[in-house]
């Protein structure tokens, strides 16, 4: 999507978020399609499952849909998807069980086919389709399954252990296993655990082509393992913090062979026992209707923290920061260099959260800033570490951006007792990479951060791209996008929008959405919102073309304080919320109005799940001049 911003009204100004492409009104049913695949399948948590054979006559219905199918090591895939490009060009990737994509056909014909595909990996694997043609509500597809499997390798009993996380755990004292086998492009995993002060040894005896590696996952980038060494013989310490480190024996292309393996560690002496905590902050704007004020540092929230050894850049231990920005580490026992450092890192990474800021897609790097070195053998053996990460540096607002992420988080969860987790924003200070401004697709906003126009403090802008997200992971959302600006439009895009600006006014507590740039600062009130494409419908039909900003100024006038000419109600956003969560994604949901969830469906939820008193919701309504009729639908979800 594409930030756009507008002037209407005497001296008002207000923001709409317009997507690329050409609004195109929903495209009416094909009926020679007897039904969608399921239409909540839109991550792989939610995958639908894939038998081996055929399944025709279905359709996608969202922008993309995931199969599941269970696969072992040695298996060989082959997908063959047939449609009509006309109707709207799919793609397809094949996802391995740590994550990867391994296998992707994006042709432009009529069909894509993945052809012999090699499992390596025991596990779940995930079907990705993806519908290119965004304004076409379903492209009816067949997709065919075969599996084949080569015997001609069986692995040891020590299977599986082809991850990282399945790494077979070497006991205290380590082991010795003789006459294990390794398949052809597979890789086999050991886990040690180690103390602070251990030295660990590990010997390959193997054939041709097999190879030992031993390394350690830096916490900051657990899928680039920091190689110690590449030999027969290796050996590693001793370590500076405890922690596991593994072995890995891997193959080279195409050949299968028998190793032997042993290890064993010892305790060196020695050590410095070292306390490290302190603080981390960062500078803060604040977007007022006249520009940005400097509120000066105030506490990284949340954020990780890793103790940094200055003389690798490794990270060697992790904690995070309280709600005012403090950390502490256990005491720590360092070996080796002296020099340590700590790394604050823009990502909340929890049991049950996982939020980061990441510079863009390409090198995926969550946005750090590091304090200077502290030698532990000069300072003491209790150091306190006071971080401030500036607004020029060019980290500042990273951490401004997951502040708002936590606080989205707070607020849902409060409200609906439900994680948004995960999420992830990209953002790089003083550029523009994305071709979208600011937009939301698929558990990411993508915040722009241009010089004259910069989002990353403008609180109410990144809150609406969550709240697409919001309604994504918790409910369900219909809009095929499409141009928008206020006016009258599609009534499903109209409610989608509506919902994602409203959103952040609730999060806020304030109905002024603002929006800052360089030359001005764009803002709307919504509690005052008389703007004349707000009321009613293009028309006067109940399925009508009808604008975002109607659906936000509705949304805010029940949420807030009773204060307007005709607004009774003030109720929370766990109940403004309910419809989406349990109507909306509802079996016995019954689309009226237009075709997908829109305003007339959530009035319809509203009125089945009881939620407040039909006089004050009718006054708001009429107030708005929407034409809610109070018929539907005929039966209401339990």
């Amino acid at each position: 999507m594409r930030l756009g911003r507008w002037r209407v009204g005497a001296g008002m100004v207000l923001l709409a978020v317009a997507c690329d492409g050409k609004k195109t009104a929903p495209p009416a049913a094909d009926a020679a399609v007897v039904q969608c695949a399921t239409t909540d399948a839109g991550t792989t948590a939610s995958a639908e499952a894939l038998a081996v054979g055929t399944r025709s006559d279905v359709a996608i219905c969202a922008k993309e849909f995931f199969f599941a199918s269970d696969f072992v090591a040695g298996d060989v895939v082959t997908l063959t998807l047939a449609f009509s490009n006309v109707a709207g060009d799919i793609d397809v990737a094949l996802i391995d069980p740590e994550g990867s994509i391994i296998a992707t056909s994006a042709g432009t014909g009529d069909g894509e086919q993945l052809s012999a595909i090699p499992a390596r990996l025991t596990g779940r694997y995930f079907v990705r389709l993806y519908n290119k043609n965004r304004y076409t509500l379903r492209t009816a597809f067949s997709i065919t399954l075969a599996v084949t499997h080569d015997s001609s390798c069986t692995d040891d009993a020590l299977e599986p252990n082809d991850t990282v996380v399945a790494a077979r755990a070497v006991g205290d004292g380590g082991g010795a296993w003789s006459g294990l086998v390794l398949c052809a492009s597979n890789k086999d995993h050991f886990r040690v655990d180690l103390d602070a002060g251990d030295v660990v040894t590990a010997t390959l005896a193997a054939d041709a082509g097999l190879a030992l590696s031993l390394y350690v996952v830096d916490s900051a980038a657990p899928t680039t393992p920091f190689v110690v060494a590449r030999a027969p013989t290796v050996a590693y310490g001793p370590v500076a913090f405890g922690g596991p480190v593994y072995l890995m024996v891997s193959a080279d292309a195409g050949v299968t062979g028998a190793y032997d393996l042993g290890v064993s560690w010892v305790r060196a002496d020695g050590g410095r026992p070292v306390r490290l905590s302190g603080v981390v902050t960062y500078e803060r704007q604040l977007v007022t209707a006249t520009g940005y004020v400097n509120q000066g540092y105030v506490p990284a929230a949340f954020a990780r923290v890793d103790a940094v050894s200055a003389a690798t850049g490794k990270a060697l231990a992790e904690v995070a920061t309280n709600d005012a920005g403090a950390f502490e580490f256990p005491e720590l026992l360092v070996f080796g260099d002296a020099g340590l450092q700590i790394r604050a890192l823009a990502q909340r990474f929890e049991p049950t959260v996982n939020f980061s800021v990441r510079d863009n897609p390409a090198s995926n790097a969550i946005v750090a800033a590091t304090s200077a070195v502290y030698d532990e053998t000069a300072v003491g053996p209790s150091i306190s570490v006071s971080l401030a990460v500036s607004e020029m540096s060019g980290a500042g607002g990273a951490f401004h951006l997951l502040s708002l992420a936590s606080r989205a988080e707070e607020f849902v969860r409060a409200a609906t007792g439900k994680s948004i987790s995960p999420l992830t924003l990209y953002w790089t200070k003083g550029t523009n990479a994305y071709g979208c401004g600011t937009c939301y697709v698929d558990s990411v906003v993508y915040v722009g951060g241009t010089p004259s126009d910069p989002d990353e403090y403008d609180d109410a802008v990144v809150l609406h791209e969550i709240g697409h997200h919001v309604v994504r992971v918790l409910s369900r959302d219909d809009s095929i996008g499409g141009d928008h600006n206020g006016s009258k439009t599609d009534p499903v895009l109209a409610f989608s929008e509506g919902w994602a600006t409203f959103f952040a006014l609730a999060v806020r507590g304030d109905p002024v959405y603002y929006d800052y740039r360089t030359a001005d600062v764009l803002a709307a009130n919504f509690e005052t919102m008389a703007e004349a494409a707000s009321f009613g419908t293009g028309s006067g039909a109940l399925a009508g073309d009808v604008s975002e900003w109607l659906v936000s100024a509705f949304l805010w006038d029940v949420l807030d304080a009773p204060a307007d000419t005709g607004d009774g109600l003030n109720v929370g956003f766990g109940v403004l919320f309910d419809p989406l969560a349990k109507y909306f994604t509802a079996q016995s949901f019954a689309d009226r109005g237009a075709v997908g969830r829109d305003f007339v469906d959530y009035l319809d939820g509203w009125s089945c799940r009881a939620l407040g008193s039909t006089s004050e919701l009718t006054a708001l309504i009429s107030a708005r001049q929407f034409p809610y009729d109070f018929a539907g639908p005929t039966s209401c979800p339990e």
